[in-house]
């Protein structure tokens, strides 16, 4: 039997997002997705000879490459909006999105920073630019298309703490509620920690209740001065 679907990958649209909607960087050529894990040794007294690994940490990064053009508009962001000091320096929302020929889309989105971004050109042709981009935290997947005025379904912010409490609730700095959420990840200055949603946290771990919707960390871990929470949530 042959699996029609082996030849339905068709385009990937590589976006910032500004306000709810997510903008094409450039006149896109080509993007790139790169996930990697950091593998390391484990052992354990029933090992034997054989060598053991396991995983310790996640990291993935992106860059996409297209036809410099200066300005904006509603299909694409230029090169030149990336490089302001606000956008180059700050935690950006970013997707890759695939649609496939049959209509299926998935989407990879995540937090990320610029890593560093190149205009060139030679004489005769068209100057191109190319923007990488460094993963805060884990990428979300998810079919959910980029199109204005549709729910990505997944979205994002920080919230500001309290010295000497250990938990955030309410709402974020932009309004937003981790009621009846499903939690994907969560970071708090300088660290990722790993979601649960029972039980008490302890070391990298962060108690997400999606009714009071709070996130709780351990009580020897209480938060500093200036500390904030970061956190990536979709809809249940």
């Amino acid at each position: 039997m042959t699996d029609q679907k082996v030849v339905y990958g068709d385009s990937v649209i590589f976006s910032i997002k500004n306000g709810d909607i997510f903008y094409p960087v450039f006149c896109g050529k080509s993007c790139s997705f790169s996930f990697k894990n950091e593998i390391i040794l484990r052992t354990g007294v029933n090992d034997g000879l054989g060598i053991k690994r396991r995983v310790r940490r996640s990291e993935w990064s992106g860059s996409g490459t297209g036809v410099t053009v200066v300005d904006n508009n509603s299909s694409r962001y230029s090169p030149f909006y990336l490089l302001q000091e606000g956008i180059r320096r700050t935690e950006n929302e970013w997707q890759f999105e695939l649609t496939a020929l049959d209509g299926t889309v998935k989407t990879i989105t995540g937090t990320a920073i610029i890593e560093g971004l190149d205009i060139s050109a030679d004489v005769t042709s068209f100057s191109e630019s190319v923007v990488n981009i460094i993963g805060i935290g884990l990428p979300a997947i998810d079919e959910s298309p980029s199109d204005p005025g549709t729910d990505e379904n997944v979205d994002s912010d920080y919230w500001t703490t309290t010295a000497g409490t250990n938990s955030i609730s309410g709402t974020s700095v932009d309004g937003k509620s981790l009621v009846g959420k499903i939690i994907l990840a969560i970071a708090r200055e300088p660290d990722n920690y790993f979601p649960i949603t029972s039980g008490t946290p302890t070391n990298n771990e962060a108690k997400f209740d999606t009714v009071a919707g709070s996130i709780t960390f351990s009580t020897s871990l209480p938060f500093e001065s200036g500390e904030r929470v970061w956190a990536m949530w979709k809809d249940a």
